[in-house]
């Protein structure tokens, strides 16, 4: 989870890494590239539309894996594009409805009229739309925007094994010898009650 870039770094992590995490959600990120035209960002990308191309055939089916994907935006967002945004949402679930994967991917849209709420009210009318992270967040909206809905999604998600990351592959430890070769060997768990 993150927001703008950070939002970003999320989409790039589960694209990386999608065994690893149980959801990816980006509030107000993007993509590598845009179908924007550059008069709307003020940057001059003339190969941002080819980049996005590629990121959306390339690494964005790879979320597909990871059980739930969101993308929480606002239209009038001027730093991130609300439309390249829910174009990797879509390419998600159509990937995931393809290969019959399990994958919840949603576009959540914030009220425009959140979209400064970040901002002093001497400086919202002229803000770029993308100021609404305590909004979506922190503040009590946050719960109907997103929070009831991850918690009710991630208890219904498929649970994922995964390999335990602290414990090292030791064949030859004393307890692998005790637990292999000493039927009389009984382990903690069987001595200590736990309460």
């Amino acid at each position: 989870m993150g927001y703008s870039m950070g939002g970003f770094g999320a989409i790039q992590l589960g694209c990386w890494a999608p065994e690893a995490y149980d959801a990816v959600i980006s509030f107000a990120g993007y993509g590598m590239g845009t179908f924007e035209p550059t008069e709307t960002s003020g940057a001059l990308q003339p190969k941002g539309r080819r980049v996005f191309e590629w990121y959306l055939n390339e690494y964005i089916p790879k979320l597909a894996d990871v059980p739930i994907v969101w993308g929480v935006h606002c239209r009038s967002d001027t730093v991130s594009s609300f439309n390249d945004v829910s174009t990797i949402i879509d390419t998600v679930g159509e990937t995931a409805h393809h290969s019959r994967k399990r994958c919840h991917s949603r576009m959540i849209e914030v009220p425009q009229d959140d979209a400064n709420s970040d901002y002093p009210r001497k400086r919202r009318a002229t803000a770029s739309g993308h100021g609404y992270f305590n909004v979506s967040l922190l503040k009590d909206t946050s719960e109907q925007i997103i929070w009831k809905d991850l918690r009710n999604q991630l208890s219904r998600s498929a649970k994922r094994q995964r390999p335990r990351w602290d414990m090292l592959e030791e064949t030859r430890t004393t307890a692998n010898w005790k637990r292999g070769h000493n039927d009389a060997y009984d382990p903690p768990s069987k001595r200590w009650c736990w309460r």
